[in-house]
């Protein structure tokens, strides 16, 4: 299945650095488009993996994030009941994740059996006595970086240690301990400043196109020897994807940025 991606969104995909921030405007395809292919290919390369997808709130995820994330797949050929369930205990021809939640009220699982707890830090602490894959945070500025690092970021122990063959365990995947920040490019009154620090040690421009000339590369020749010379370049990468919704005008229609303009 084939879908429109704007030349930012195709680089964060292709370049899949281990730390993606995807900062754009409203209508800037963060979750649809950036955190559905990133969450997609990391449950597919590591069946039975946990991950998380944070925010402020339970609402705010399960009525911005949640449905973004829902579109998504669908445009990659997933089908709600059928690959993957939200929030409800999920039929025995699923497979378990390795440590399985006690509730599923509050976890996403695939059919092959990769999941990922839904996390709000509007409560005390979120998540004690978790082991995460990898993670994502939306609207990761309203997000108190103590909490990150305390609640959230020591989750993600993983499992490096499982195999896919004899050659590769999770470890040598870029997606293992993978990290997607999504943020709004305005900061207010209220947010942290924390997502910054992560332009100084990102890659700049010119770095992130070779990357991803390299991928492209790697995905054309199937060498081994090269595609583990992408992963060792991804997983020590962090890309700042920093763009504006105008990218997106082919999806959005110029009658929105009109009736924006009117607004203002």
């Amino acid at each position: 299945i084939e879908q429109w991606l704007n030349e930012w969104q195709s680089a964060a995909l292709l370049a899949n650095a281990r730390i993606t921030i995807a900062e754009a405007g409203r209508r800037g395809g963060k979750t649809e488009k950036i955190l559905s292919g990133k969450t997609a290919k990391a449950m597919e390369r590591m069946p039975r993996s946990s991950g998380f997808l944070a925010g402020k709130s339970y609402s705010k995820l399960l009525d911005q994030m949640i449905p973004g994330l829902i579109a998504g797949w669908t445009s990659l050929g997933l089908v709600e009941d059928e690959d993957f369930v939200i929030a409800k205990t999920p039929p025995n021809s699923f497979k378990r994740p390795l440590i399985s939640p006690k509730k599923w009220d509050h976890y996403i699982l695939r059919k092959n059996g990769s999941g990922a707890h839904i996390i709000s830090m509007d409560h005390g602490v979120t998540s004690n006595s978790l082991s995460t894959d990898w993670g994502a945070i939306d609207e990761a500025k309203q997000i108190d970086p103590i909490r990150v690092k305390s609640e959230l970021l020591k989750t993600m122990s993983g499992h490096r240690s499982i195999r896919i063959n004899d050659n590769t365990c999770w470890g040598d995947l870029p997606e293992h301990r993978q990290l997607t920040l999504l943020t709004d490019k305005f900061i207010g009154q209220r947010d942290f400043k924390w997502v910054d620090q992560y332009k100084k040690e990102a890659m700049s421009n010119a770095e992130l196109f070779k990357l991803m000339a390299f991928a492209e590369r790697v995905q054309n020749s199937r060498d081994p020897y090269l595609q583990r010379q992408l992963w060792e370049w991804q997983k020590k990468s962090t890309a700042y994807i920093e763009y504006s919704s105008r990218a997106n005008l082919p999806v959005i229609g110029i009658e929105y940025f009109r009736d924006e303009f009117k607004s203002s």
